[in-house]
């Protein structure tokens, strides 16, 4: 396991333990502040002790932190120990081209611009106990019994014993049950009111694969959305392996259409290639039909045809999908933002509200997404 030196309340430290996370790598920090290094920046004392020590100094002269420790390869200097660790474990990140790391790694320099949100991430992955953390996901178990609340109670205290350590709340109570179900309505919705010019896109949303693959199928879902520079939004049914995933995406953006293009493509096949499906919940429609001969094969898309117009010889119900192959292409072809090929015009309006944190009034508007939950 990669080992760490480092004092989680510097910047340089935070950096690396940041790095750690997004590469889904696992670490051992030892905790330790500063000596006086070349440079003359210091840190000495509790709680955290010195690393002044002959030990210490072999592996860093320097006699400074962060330093890592991988399988016997030592490397210090924080911006350094990124880039190695970036290049090293987590190429998906900048999907293997050399341009793009360099752009990416360009925020290092700007260390004063990351502090508050280095030190809130690191207050959630160190120093803050699991219960007292901002959770990154929940987990809904729902236990039901016709005999008595013992033996709802013996489940619980055997779901704890399976994940130690995890923050786990329960609740019993009538009211308390209602505001959690409540939590859980109103937070799919919400996940559309993210800021940005990039939106939880709904294209590959509804794949549901064998429970026992479902791990397997989140981290490789992961890194495909990281391989194109972006992430997503994970919610839905885990007791049926059915997920609701949805990229953030820019549909203005030529190059984000086509991210969209390449994504739908690459999670039809990891559905498949998990003995799942594309549609466990909604259906195909428009957005998936590209796909389906991909997936089921020619043989039972001419059988689909064939069924469709026994019962639709006019093709009058919803001409087009399922049963006619069109390119991927044709899913970002007419959309609300772009119905005829062409960008819809965004006039400048004139507020008496400010909206800035919004990306002024139309950035605010775009906030809206008709679930009536703001």
């Amino acid at each position: 396991m990669l080992k760490i030196w480092g004092r989680p309340t510097s910047t340089c430290t935070m950096k690396v333990l940041w790095t750690c996370e997004e590469a889904g790598l696992p670490f051992q920090l030892i905790l330790a502040s500063a000596t006086m290094g070349p440079q003359g920046h210091i840190s000495r004392g509790p709680p955290y002790g010195v690393v002044d020590t002959p030990t210490y100094r072999a592996l860093n002269p320097n006699g400074t932190v962060p330093t890592i420790d991988e399988d016997g390869f030592i490397l210090w200097e924080s911006n350094t120990i990124v880039r190695y660790l970036a290049r090293r474990h987590a190429p998906f990140l900048y999907g293997n081209d050399e341009r793009t790391f360099a752009l990416a790694s360009q925020w290092m320099d700007w260390e004063t611009q990351l502090v508050p949100f280095l030190h809130t991430l690191v207050m959630e992955m160190v120093r803050l106990p699991p219960e007292g953390r901002t959770p990154a996901a929940v987990l809904y178990v729902e236990y039901l019994s016709d005999d008595s609340g013992d033996e709802i109670a013996e489940r619980f205290a055997r779901l704890s014993s399976i994940v130690p350590g995890t923050a786990i709340r329960t609740h019993t109570d009538p009211g308390a049950m209602l505001d959690a179900w409540n939590l859980r309505k109103a937070g799919e919705p919400l996940l559309h009111g993210i800021p940005g010019r990039r939106k939880p896109v709904t294209f590959v949303e509804d794949n549901a694969v064998p429970t026992d693959r479902l791990g397997e199928f989140v981290r490789r879902f992961r890194e495909i959305v990281a391989s194109h520079g972006t992430r997503a939004a994970f919610w839905a049914h885990a007791s049926v392996g059915v997920l609701h995933v949805r990229p953030l995406l820019d549909l203005r953006d030529e190059d984000d259409r086509a991210r969209m293009h390449s994504i739908a493509i690459e999670i039809a096949d990891l559905a498949r290639s998990l003995g799942g499906v594309m549609s466990g919940e909604h259906g195909d429609g428009r957005v998936r039909t590209p796909l389906l001969e991909r997936f089921y094969g020619s043989e039972l898309m001419s059988a689909f045809q064939q069924i469709k117009s026994i019962f639709d010889p006019a093709g009058l119900l919803n001409p087009g999908n399922i049963v006619q192959p069109r390119p991927i292409e044709s899913i970002t072809a007419s959309t609300r933002i772009r119905p005829r090929k062409t960008d819809v015009a965004m006039p400048a309006v004139e507020t008496y509200f400010e909206f800035d944190n919004h990306r002024g009034f139309l950035g605010a508007a775009e906030l809206f997404n008709g679930a009536g939950v703001c």
